[in-house]
């Protein structure tokens, strides 16, 4: 996965999974050449930028919201050329859309299938066993779990798409 698809799953995972999260008040917190940018925006921005920024850090919060003004001052510019209507961005725009929403499912998935202790012993011990025989050094459960979660997370979207194949109707066209 990349950055961009990581980042954004960890926000959207962030959203489902502490719906206080985003459900403060909703204010608007600037004025940029008439638009109004609200905490919700800011907030969004913040977390896909970055998913460990402290907010409440003064100095770190300034910085975030200048990032914001620029981009949004940048979007604005180019939206004023119509570089919004250019083909090519009409099509990038379209593939984030289907990557955003289909990352939102990804995290549903994930919230509504959570890994059990239990589950990532099981799945350790198999791979152990695998193991076994050849001469690799095997790490420990614990150094080894947060890949494991990922790991079974891969597997549960893995089955989900699977799910979704045999009941779709994909045609070859001639």
């Amino acid at each position: 996965m990349t950055k961009f698809k990581l980042s954004v799953s960890a926000l959207l995972f962030s959203a489902l999974t502490l719906p206080g999260a985003f459900a403060a008040e909703d204010k608007t917190i600037a004025i940029i050449n008439g638009d109004p940018v609200m905490t919700s925006e800011l907030l969004t921005y913040a977390k896909v930028k970055n998913a460990q920024a402290d907010l409440n850090n003064d100095e770190i919060r300034k910085q975030m919201i200048q990032a914001f003004v620029g981009r949004e001052l940048l979007f604005q510019e180019a939206v004023a050329q119509k570089i919004d209507q250019l083909p090519i961005v009409k099509l990038a725009l379209e593939n984030q859309r289907h990557e955003v929403i289909s990352q939102a499912l990804i995290a549903k998935i994930i919230k509504d299938n959570p890994v059990t202790e239990e589950q990532l012993r099981s799945f350790y011990d198999k791979k152990v066993a695998e193991q076994k025989d050849s001469n690799k050094e095997i790490p420990t459960f614990e150094q080894i779990k947060p890949q494991l979660v990922n790991l079974m997370f891969e597997q549960s979207v893995a089955q989900y798409i699977q799910t979704l194949q045999k009941k779709a109707k994909i045609e070859k066209p001639e």
